[in-house]
């Protein structure tokens, strides 16, 4: 408590209910004890609270642009909404904080040294306090105001920086099939919208006549094609039986007009209940049973629909679903990816080419599984984004 120098006692009031002592300033507390305490509950862990808020907010911040840098939707997603909810809390806390400063906020008096009366403090005497608490609050709230336009500029170039063009190398894959050997093609670098970091990690495999596909740098590749479609099969060492028992991604189209109409059919059964009539179709043609063509999805998969004619997958380990309806086989690992329809009218075309016959739907079938080491999960949805895009550009050529 601080007690004013002898010389300025005559700058205060004597007391008028004893008029023998000096009124001098005190602080004394707003509320009664029990108030007090309740105050103090408020707020020591709001304090805190608003600490550890602004810790978590600014590793959450951090970890959201790394996030962003790698490409990854995940991590910025979780790092956006786990920023809003600590920004949430830190308001929260700021407000039971101030609830009990409120509580046991002390006030000015003026008392009498000699027989103790307490009087409101004049405000006369307390004008420099009073400037001095007004020039704290407004740097307070100011400061506080920073704080809440920088959270809000990291949070929004977090939301709307898209990722920069980068480029994945072209990596021409041998094919054999129906008509014979096919040499490598050869192909500028393909454009894709990743983040640098993640382009680093990727190429871009094609062979001649199929969609392509982006997988891990330093993979092997090759294509098996016929009057069904075609496999393109990326893997970690070259292929060197049918099926792919470890790690690799399998990219297979199917023409329904063809052949390939069976697996067509197979897929549609499975997840596209808005084409079942196209299994009834094939069905009615006799040439598979219909117990080949069995309704409903995999039980133990997980389908993700982006549309009627678009559906992400995840096939768990050690079971049969969708994963599995391609080259890979079950393992100890999760097989993921995306499975395609595209509809085109049919056309009956004459010996030299002019249309003598139109109509009916002919449904066609992309269907990516990649299996990767753990240490490249993070690649597979840039690879299905890519895969759906490339999809979406070929479907709408002319």
């Amino acid at each position: 408590m601080e007690t004013p120098e002898a010389s300025d006692l005559k700058a205060y009031p004597t007391c008028k209910i004893c008029d023998s002592g000096t009124l001098m300033p005190r602080k004394i507390r707003r509320l009664s004890g029990p108030a007090v305490a309740i105050g103090y509950i408020l707020l020591i862990p709001s304090i805190l609270g608003m600490v550890g808020c602004a810790i978590l907010l600014v590793v959450s911040l951090l970890a959201g642009v790394a996030g962003a840098a790698h490409g990854s939707a995940f991590a910025t997603a979780f790092a956006g909404t786990w920023s809003i909810a600590m920004v949430s809390s830190g308001i929260g806390c700021f407000v039971f904080g101030l609830l009990g400063w409120l509580l046991i906020m002390k006030k000015h008096v003026l008392q009498c040294g000699y027989c103790g009366a307490v009087v409101d403090a004049a405000a006369a005497v307390y004008s420099h306090s009073n400037r001095r608490f007004g020039r704290a609050s407004v740097f307070g709230f100011f400061f506080l105001f920073l704080i809440l336009v920088a959270i809000t500029v990291v949070l929004t170039h977090m939301g709307s920086t898209p990722a920069q063009p980068t480029y994945a190398p072209f990596v021409g894959c041998k094919a054999d099939g129906q008509v014979g050997p096919q040499d490598a093609p050869t192909g500028e670098p393909k454009t894709i919208a990743i983040s640098p970091q993640l382009a680093q990690r990727v190429a871009y495999y094609k062979a001649s006549g199929s969609l392509g596909v982006l997988a891990p740098r330093g993979w092997y590749c090759f294509e098996t094609y016929g009057s069904s479609g075609s496999d393109l099969y990326i893997t970690p060492m070259p292929l060197n039986s049918e099926g792919i028992p470890g790690y690799g991604i399998d990219l297979r189209e199917r023409d329904g007009g063809t052949s390939g109409r069976f697996d067509v059919a197979g897929i549609i059964a499975r997840v596209f209940p808005s084409h079942w009539n196209f299994v009834r179709q094939v069905i009615a043609e006799g040439i598979e049973p219909a117990s080949s063509f069995p309704y409903g999805p995999y039980p133990a998969d997980e389908l993700t629909y982006k549309g009627k004619d678009t559906v992400e997958y995840v096939t768990p380990p050690n079971t049969k679903g969708l994963g599995t309806s391609s080259s890979l086989v079950a393992n100890a690992r999760p097989i993921e990816g995306v499975v395609i329809l595209t509809n085109d009218q049919f056309r009956e075309m004459s010996a030299n080419g002019t249309v003598i016959g139109e109509g009916g739907e002919e449904l066609d079938l992309t269907q990516l599984s990649a299996r990767l080491p753990p240490e490249m999960t993070e690649l597979v949805p840039v690879i299905i984004r890519q895969i759906e895009q490339d999809s979406s550009q070929s479907s709408q050529m002319p």
